[in-house]
């Protein structure tokens, strides 16, 4: 057939000439290497895309257009101390639903987006003996301002979406590699223990605990990414959860 490949034998080569051991030893070398770069370049091709990019001066995000399937771009849920192996898919808790995802007194857990009765989403976590505490929400962006990035200011809500007899702290962290190690602590929250579990706030009523925070001090250069991470800690164990969420955030 004409155009048709032929068998590539590494103990002939590409010019048709027998090679001896040694030098099929090396051809090997070099395929082994060649696809061990490609599969690098496509991990970081990967990471990259996962990042939101900023090219103004703002940002800003509400959650409502999100879905199970894909979180806004920049946002992952999951594993604390490294955004790399959080994940942008969530299960859904939804007001009214007769899903296991929507909220009740016993939950199995939920990482990734709460939606009130009025279709508001916010995204975030209740954990559970399955859904172990910590966990984290993340959020990651590419300075591509064309200029040095040195401040930024944030702002967000916490709300809560179900009450819970564990108390649970949120602790915000920052910096510019994936661990995201930098205590940023006016935007730590404390959540005080509920006398029950069965207070479900989904009916266009969550609590709301506006916060704010600045990051100062910065050389955040043109096509250098900047890490946040949420993390949220029960006080002694992960059963008895609140179900707690972040909204409306904004960067400037």
């Amino acid at each position: 057939m004409a155009g048709a490949m032929k068998r590539f034998d590494p103990q002939v080569g590409i010019k048709g000439r027998r090679m001896s051991a040694s030098e099929t030893h090396r051809s090997l070398k070099r395929l082994l290497r060649n696809a061990a770069t490609v599969i690098l370049f496509s991990s970081v091709v990967s990471e990259v895309r996962a990042q939101a990019s900023l090219s103004s001066s703002s940002y800003s995000e509400n959650f409502d257009a999100a879905t199970a399937a894909s979180l806004p771009t920049g946002w992952k849920v999951g594993a604390v101390d490294s955004y790399s192996a959080a994940v942008t898919v969530s299960t859904v808790g939804t007001a009214g639903s007769t899903l296991a995802s929507s909220l009740t007194s016993t939950n199995q857990g939920v990482v990734g987006l709460f939606k009130d009765s009025a279709a508001d989403q916010a995204i975030g976590i209740l954990t559970t003996g399955s859904v172990a505490s910590p966990k984290s929400v993340y959020f990651a962006f590419t300075n591509n301002t064309g200029s040095t990035v040195t401040a930024f200011s944030l702002a967000w809500d916490y709300e809560k979406f179900r009450s819970g007899t564990r108390a649970f702290d949120w602790t915000l962290f920052g910096g510019t590699t994936n661990a995201v190690d930098t205590a940023i602590t006016a935007g730590n929250k404390t959540y005080t223990a509920d006398a029950a579990n069965t207070t479900i706030y989904m009916s266009n009523n969550e609590l709301v605990s506006a916060a704010t925070a600045s990051v100062t001090g910065l050389t955040l250069a043109a096509g250098e990414t900047y890490y946040l991470e949420w993390k949220l800690t029960g006080n002694g164990g992960s059963t008895n959860g609140q179900a707690l969420g972040i909204d409306n955030f904004s960067l400037t």
